[in-house]
């Protein structure tokens, strides 16, 4: 009977951290595409944003106004969208780390299960090869032997 892999615990609580970072790391790139959106909303809201036919100061000062917002909407998407980028490189490390780790104790897991099986395959031999030994015996035994004559 093949023993009992005793890192499994181990390999156990890292493939949950790694599957914890993998969940991580799907949340933060959805939060980095999510900030690039945005940011082009911004911008294409900043392109689309005219000047033209204005008939009263009022109307340009306003315009200005609104297009500076739009400015400043624009460099909040921008910042936000570099951190949520930032976050989503440092999130993705952390479940290569945790990935890489699993791989170790995978690769001791798969050596172990090498072993047992070349183990199990030479206990099998070895009974094959007593059974082998036992019914030679047997047919050895069973044979009358043959006695010179002595005449």
């Amino acid at each position: 009977m093949a023993k009992r892999f005793p890192l499994m615990p181990l390999l156990r609580m890292r493939e949950t951290a790694e599957q914890k970072a993998a969940q991580e790391l799907a949340r933060a790139r959805e939060r980095a595409a999510r900030e690039r959106a945005r940011e082009v909303r911004a911008t294409q809201s900043l392109g689309d944003h005219e000047f033209d036919q204005l008939l009263t100061e009022t109307q340009w000062r306003s315009a200005l106004a609104s297009r500076a917002s739009l400015q400043g909407l624009l460099a909040e998407s921008k910042a936000a969208r570099e951190l949520a980028e930032h976050e989503a490189d440092v999130t993705h490390a952390h479940w290569a780390v945790a990935k890489q780790q699993v791989a170790g104790v995978e690769k001791l897991r798969d050596r172990h299960e090498e072993r047992e099986a070349v183990e199990e395959a030479k206990a099998e031999q070895n009974v094959l090869d007593e059974l082998g030994a036992q019914a030679h015996m047997r047919r050895n035994l069973t044979r009358s032997p043959e006695v010179p004559d002595g005449d």
